[in-house]
């Protein structure tokens, strides 16, 4: 969780919008066991898919949409 948090801190300095940190395992739409890195919520699967885009290009290539849900 904290190097989650430090990763979240240091996007959320580097300009990424609305980043925070969230339990994977609460998620059914996500893989249990991961502390994960998000950004949003977005309103629809383009916008997400456009996020994910330019957070690639200010340095996480990882960075993917996933819709979550509760």
């Amino acid at each position: 969780e904290a190097d989650a948090q430090a990763i979240a801190d240091q996007a959320t300095a580097g300009g990424v919008p609305m980043v925070g940190v969230l339990d994977s395992s609460q998620f059914p739409t996500l893989n249990p066991g991961y502390w994960a890195v998000f950004s949003g919520p977005y309103a629809t699967k383009g916008e997400a898919a456009s996020a994910a885009a330019a957070i690639q290009g200010q340095g996480y290539p990882d960075a993917y949409a996933r819709e979550v849900q509760p």
